[in-house]
């Protein structure tokens, strides 16, 4: 790939826009592990921009985690296993197979907390749950009150395993969960999306109320699976 194909067409972009690139450019393997990046000169040219501009991108990147500086000898790409911070660009999000993407990463994670909630989960963490699915019924269809329901459904499921990384995660991955069902609303056009969603996450519920977690692992597998579908048009 040719590192400098991205060009940047009018007005100056603002730190986080060309830290976003540069971000977006790593994920894609334009740079290898241990790679030197362009000087903050280049950069600056690349870009048409001030070195403060620049400075302030690299900052960010840094604070991601993405690229560490040696003394003297320029900037480098951080190793996998050297990054101390997890991100998702939400811009990539806009991208349908990196939406794809996304529930695959979901799916790993919250079948395991569905199951560890059915185990796990207290009286009062099950009425948050319930309260939850009580609230995704009752909102319009296609409505912001729905995606904020339904995003605090899956939330709820992860407080209820008792493990905050659980939270932490799926907390985090909240706006992109509510990206793709935004987009489930507003590009599928397959009926009564809200009816299939609200059965899927009744089956989970169920499951996770009797305490079966095999089950409960199931239905949320089988949830972020018709949300694939969805997704894919089928």
């Amino acid at each position: 790939m040719d590192r400098g194909a991205i060009v940047i067409r009018g007005p100056a972009p603002l730190p986080e826009e060309i830290a976003g690139i540069l971000a977006r450019e790593i994920a894609s393997g334009v740079y290898d592990p241990g790679d030197q990046l362009p000087t903050e000169q280049a950069l600056m040219g690349r870009f048409k921009v001030s070195r403060a501009v620049v400075r302030e991108a690299i900052s960010r990147l840094k604070s991601d985690g993405l690229v560490r500086s040696a003394r003297g000898s320029g900037l480098f790409l951080a190793h996998p296993l050297d990054r101390r911070s997890f991100k998702v660009a939400t811009d990539l999000l806009a991208d349908r197979t990196e939406m794809l993407a996304m529930l695959e990463l979901r799916e790993a994670v919250e079948a395991e907390a569905a199951a560890l909630a059915a185990t796990r989960r207290t009286p009062l963490q099950l009425e948050r749950i319930v309260a939850a699915h009580a609230a995704f019924l009752e909102a319009d269809e296609r409505s912001e009150a729905g995606v904020a329901a339904d995003v605090a459904f899956h939330v709820r499921i992860a407080e209820a395993t008792g493990n905050g990384h659980f939270v932490s995660f799926v907390a985090y991955i909240g706006g992109s969960l509510a990206k793709v069902i935004r987009t489930v609303l507003g590009e599928v056009r397959t009926p009564a999306v809200k009816v299939v969603t609200a059965a899927e996450h009744a089956r989970i519920l169920a499951a996770i109320t009797a305490r079966d977690p095999e089950t409960a692992r199931a239905a949320l597998h089988g949830h972020l699976e018709g949300v694939r579908q969805r997704l894919a048009g089928s």
